[in-house]
């Protein structure tokens, strides 16, 4: 993997914790609002992906980085939190897609007559909904289309799948 793919994942990797509580739409919306900012995340099922499951767990973000996990009742509340109640939902980390034709999956079909610089962005949202925070585009990619995306990416013009 490239420097430029790992820089991405790395980024948006705490952005995407949001998107991937299950169960909860309004979750991860919320998600894409609280960026940045000091969350605490309580209450949830967290599986860490290193075999580890942690019941009524507890997430805290500060700005952009995940500085603490643990059982809810070990980690003291910030005073400028936000407090989220999570009871009855899972945190998971992200998905990483590392086969996919990228814009070609339109609303009402699949093929080339679908490939454009907004039905590829449309694509890359849809798989940061389902949970992914990167997706590896498998060939048949036009360079001009993908050169202005990235630079889109670079200037956070868009929240989406890397």
């Amino acid at each position: 993997m490239n420097y430029f793919k790992l820089k991405i994942v790395r980024k948006f990797l705490v952005f995407n914790i949001f998107l991937c509580v299950l169960g909860s739409v309004e979750v991860a919306l919320l998600g894409s609002y609280l960026y940045g900012q000091t969350s605490l995340f309580t209450n949830a099922l967290i599986i860490t992906g290193d075999g580890e499951v942690i019941e009524q767990g507890a997430l805290l973000i500060e700005g952009d980085t995940i500085s603490s996990v643990g059982l809810a009742e070990s980690i003291p509340v910030p005073e400028n939190a936000t407090v989220i109640d999570l009871a009855g939902k899972t945190l998971i980390p992200a998905f990483i897609d590392a086969h996919a034709h990228l814009g070609y999956q339109g609303r009402i079909g699949w093929g080339s007559d679908n490939y454009s610089n907004e039905n590829l962005i449309d694509n890359l949202q849809q798989y940061a909904y389902y949970g992914f925070s990167a997706v590896l585009s498998a060939g048949g990619d036009v360079t001009d289309l993908l050169t202005e995306v990235q630079e889109d990416w670079n200037g956070n013009n868009y929240i989406g799948a890397r």
